[in-house]
């Protein structure tokens, strides 16, 4: 199953525990993500029973260029010749699947412990957001 959910993706970072068990999440934004994610995967996963084998999933995280990938003037939105094509700054690729991984959880799959194939890429993209592909490992 393949879906895409537009929109700037988000680290989960570190947690840090709260009196009553509860936790506290380090970013302020990846909440509102991993909500979008779920709301996607619930449409796209509709009239399927979660996942409770192994399973392969490939995330494609497409980043929000900067404005210095652009020309100027002019040629404004054109991008430069040398604008590079793979994000190699933060947020780091791990901490995007873990968010992703985790927003699935009930969804797709009964655990993300399910997850036992993972391909992840984050390159710029004038459309920023996420291509998921999830499926059981034998599919």
């Amino acid at each position: 199953m393949t879906f895409f959910v537009e929109g700037i993706p988000r680290p989960q970072g570190s947690k840090d525990p709260l009196p009553g068990g509860r936790m506290r999440e380090h970013s302020k934004y990846v909440g509102a993500w991993r909500k979008k994610i779920r709301q996607e995967a619930a449409i796209a996963w509709a009239g399927r029973k979660p996942i409770c084998e192994p399973v392969k999933a490939t995330l494609r995280f497409f980043m929000p260029r900067p404005k210095r990938h652009y020309r100027t003037g002019k040629f404004a939105g054109i991008l430069r010749d040398d604008a590079p094509y793979w994000h190699t700054s933060t947020p780091d690729i791990d901490k995007l699947a873990r968010a992703v991984l985790d927003a699935l959880k009930g969804v797709c799959y009964s655990d993300d412990a399910r997850v036992c194939d993972l391909e992840a890429y984050k390159v710029y993209s004038d459309i920023s957001g996420v291509h998921i592909n999830i499926g059981a490992k034998g599919d």
